[in-house]
């Protein structure tokens, strides 16, 4: 199986989250989905799932 481009936007991870736990019943702030975001971008790294390119601008 050869490698695969995946681009990760955590602010639309962040909003997904947000939707997700509101239609679960949570109250969550922005601010935690954006930390949520975070933290699962960090596990991703952690996991060797994804490598961190930086944005050339």
């Amino acid at each position: 199986m050869g490698e695969m481009e995946v681009y990760i936007d955590t602010e639309e991870m962040a909003s997904f989250i947000f939707r997700e736990l509101i239609e679960r019943g949570f109250v969550p702030s922005e601010d935690e989905s954006n930390e949520l975001a975070d933290i699962f971008f960090e596990y991703l790294l952690l996991k060797c799932v994804i490598d961190e390119e930086m944005e050339d601008g």
